[in-house]
Order: structure tokens, then C-alpha cells, then sequence
């Protein structure tokens, strides 16, 4: 800021400017509360888990703890998209250029859906191999691959509901394919649960 002063670029910073606009925070707040609350539930949540898997045994802990880290490595992705496309978009629709803005979703969402299904694939059927890269322990690579597969084959509808309602906070369309898709599968709990149970 004080190059920027300094250097007379054009911009020009006065005492009003730092006075907060209540639309502007008010937007600002709707996405970021809910996003804020979204990250610090499931930093809680993984604590509690991590308590449950201590209680449980040597084995459990050390698989509870391999697989959060692989979760870890692999919301590397999205997370950096996430932050990425919020960048670029931002930036082109400033620009007036609100076409390069559909379209830069358009390929992080190609990118983003592409790599989940690998991410899925891999996990379902190789997680074994995967949690085995960072144990030389059987039993605690059985294990970590049992819970690093019930995160997608187990648990994945029962997150559809809260997740529609929390994390798109002034998305009407998220929330809607998010409870559809939740209220389907209660719908169809027994298919569900057939191919989810023998794994």
C-alpha cells in the first residue's frame, strides 16, 4: 500500500474508502459464514473421530490418521480450484467479460469432475495399495482402506443433505440438486445399500 502511494499508480486511497459498505459485507458474509462454519465442522469432526479411533486401539488410531492425511493430499485439488476459479471468475466478470467467466467454470468443472471420478475409482477399489504406500502394517492398511472407502460407498448421502443447505449459501440451484439427489437415494435405500454392503 505504501509503494502504491508512494509510486501515484492511479490509485487513490482516502478515509472513506475504509469505512465497510453494508451490501458489500453483507454478500461477503453470506458465502464466508457458511464456508467458515462448513471448514470448522469438519476440522471438529475429524478431532472427534481421531478420539473415537484412539479409544479403539493401536491399530485403529494409526488408520484413522493415515487416511485423514491421504483425504488431505487429495482435497489438494479442489481446494486449489476452489480458489482458483473464484480468482478468475471474479476477475473476467470486473473485466466485462462474462463469457471467459462461463467458460473458465465450465473447465474447472471438467477438471474438478474428472478427477473425482478418478479419485473415487481408485479409492473404491485400489484404497488397500493406496493406504499401503504409507504403512508397512497389513492390518492397519485393511483397516485404513475400510474407512477411506466408507467416505464415498457408506457415508456419501447421509453428507448430500447439510452439504445442499450449508457450504452454497445463496446457491438456489445447488441446494436443489443437493436435496434431490438426498431425497433419491432415501427413496431407493434398499439398492443403496446393496451396493454399498458388499464392500
Amino acid at each position: 500500500m505504501v509503494v502504491i502511494l508512494k509510486r501515484k499508480g492511479g490509485i487513490r486511497l482516502e478515509k472513506p474508502d475504509f469505512r465497510p459498505k453494508r451490501m458489500t459485507m453483507k454478500n461477503i458474509l453470506k458465502v464466508g459464514v457458511p464456508v467458515c462454519l462448513q471448514d470448522g465442522f469438519i476440522q471438529v469432526s475429524f478431532v472427534v473421530i481421531t478420539i473415537f479411533a484412539n479409544q479403539r486401539g493401536l491399530t485403529d488410531a494409526a488408520a484413522v490418521g493415515i487416511v485423514e492425511k491421504i483425504i488431505s493430499i487429495l482435497f489438494l485439488v479442489p481446494s486449489s480450484m476452489m480458489s482458483t476459479i473464484s480468482a478468475l471468475v471474479a476477475q473476467n466478470i470486473g473485466a466485462g467479460k462474462h463469457d471467459r467467466a462461463k467458460l473458465t467454470l465450465k473447465y474447472v468443472l471438467m477438471i474438478t469432475v474428472t478427477y473425482g471420478l478418478i479419485m473415487t475409482i481408485i479409492v473404491q477399489f485400489v484404497s488397500v495399495l493406496l493406504v499401503g504406500l504409507f504403512t508397512n502394517d497389513g492390518a492397519v492398511a485393511v483397516s485404513g482402506a475400510g474407512y477411506l472407502r466408507s467416505y464415498a460407498s457408506v457415508h456419501f448421502k447421509d453428507t448430500l443433505f447439510p452439504m445442499g443447505c450449508a457450504a452454497p449459501a445463496g446457491s438456489l440451484i445447488s441446494v436443489v440438486i443437493c436435496v434431490d439427489v438426498f431425497i433419491w437415494l432415501e427413496h431407493h435405500e434398499d439398492k443403496y445399500q446393496n451396493i454399498s454392503g458388499g464392500r
